[in-house]
């Protein structure tokens, strides 16, 4: 198994969706990713540099990868590669509909979204040419 394969709607690695809090905590003492805690009383959040889990009722619910993670969905798309790879190794990419512009899903394969990098310079912004900032797998 890549250690850092992205399952949509499964998991990212060894980080199963519907792990425990403890034993995500657990994995990361033992593989000796520093990280950080944050909790909102509604969601708990482990950060580490490239990966945020998001847990609710001690149950990991979200995963979110950046930076300079290195895992890929189907072996070809990951952080730093572009929506025309969305649609061409995985699915077609629309928009997530949420309030949240720029995050985008393939309606034929639930449990992952794409979040593209804005530079926050150019007044029109090109989603073809942005690259994927952040993949999130989810239930």
């Amino acid at each position: 198994m890549d250690p850092y394969e992205i399952i949509p709607g499964k998991s990212v690695g060894r980080y199963d969706i519907g792990a425990g809090y403890d034993g995500i905590i657990e994995l990361l003492r033992i593989e000796n990713i520093p990280y950080k805690t944050a909790d909102n009383n509604y969601v708990k959040k482990i950060i580490t540099a490239d990966i945020i889990f998001w847990f609710e009722n001690g149950e990991l619910i979200q995963i979110m990868v950046r930076n300079d993670f290195k895992g890929k969905v189907n072996g070809k798309v990951g952080i730093g590669s572009y929506l025309r790879d969305v649609e061409k190794y995985i699915g077609k990419p629309v928009e997530s509909g949420q309030i949240i512009e720029m995050v985008y899903i393939i309606k034929d394969l639930p449990g992952i979204s794409f979040g593209l990098q804005d530079n926050d310079i150019d007044e029109e912004w090109d989603e073809k040419n942005a690259p994927i900032e952040n993949i999130f797998v989810f239930k």
